[in-house]
């Protein structure tokens, strides 16, 4: 126990990071996604919303290593060890491409290199003169092709990409909660605990919800809808960061 890293998060409690995950977190890479604010301009409307792509992204690495645990038990022999342990790794990684002030910045009208976050991220990971790059390489070994399958979606369990990448994914459970937290929005929200519980593996690969979860599902939805009314589409959120790109783009 003594040897066990836990980071103390305003969100879920305790975070464990096992030595994989903590190897990755120290690599300067990951490390800038500490001065990367996850809602961009929000600050201006919600003073708290400082918040960072840091503590999101190790917020969606934990609901991942919970959500594969509850599909294992529910799933013995679907989830191997290999991908039990990659999955994790790839909701750690899902942001690290993001260009400063997130998604505010990424557009063609900033950068002339234009590329979106999971394409840079994906370049970062396999560039062999980053430190990220050559620590996943000795982490992984001939593993790293299959988390980069698992990040693009052409692997070929579809599931494993859609726990990381999809309409009810960690990614999504995570933030919604944690920008509900931060800017102090009263949308109700919704269980997440429950939600991962009720997810399963289809015949065809695909995550699905049981029918006696459908309510679970909905409340997710309209916290989701009153976010992008009440928080990401706020008239001065959307002012601030026009200002920005065309300062930029001038």
């Amino acid at each position: 126990m003594g040897d066990k890293r836990f980071i103390r998060d305003a969100l879920h409690g305790d975070i464990e990071l096992p030595d994989d995950a903590r190897l990755i977190v120290d690599t300067q890479t990951f490390q800038r996604l500490r001065y990367i604010q996850q809602l961009a301009t929000c600050h201006y409307v919600f003073p708290s919303a400082t918040h960072s792509r840091f503590s999101h992204s190790i917020g969606a690495f934990h609901l991942a290593r919970k959500l594969i645990d509850n599909l294992r038990e529910k799933h013995p022999h679907l989830i191997s060890e290999e991908d039990a342990r990659l999955v994790p790794i790839a909701a750690l990684l899902h942001d690290v491409g993001h260009p400063p002030f997130s998604h505010m910045f990424e557009t063609p009208e900033v950068f002339a290199t234009f590329a979106d976050h999971e394409e840079w991220g994906l370049r970062i990971m396999t560039d062999s003169e980053c430190d990220l790059s050559q620590v996943l390489s000795i982490l992984l070994g001939e593993s790293l092709p299959r988390l980069i399958t698992i990040m693009d979606g052409t692997v070929e369990k579809p599931f494993l990409h859609e726990i990381v990448s999809s309409q009810l994914d960690v990614d999504r459970l995570d933030y919604l909660l944690r920008d509900q937290l931060c800017t102090g929005a009263d949308v109700g929200g919704f269980d997440h605990e429950r939600l991962l519980r009720s997810l399963s593996v289809s015949e065809d690969g695909h995550l699905v919800v049981g029918l006696d979860s459908v309510g679970a599902v909905e409340a997710y939805l309209v916290t989701r809808w009153h976010m992008y009314q009440l928080v990401y589409f706020h008239k001065l959120n959307m002012l601030t960061q026009a200002y920005y790109v065309r300062a930029l783009k001038r």
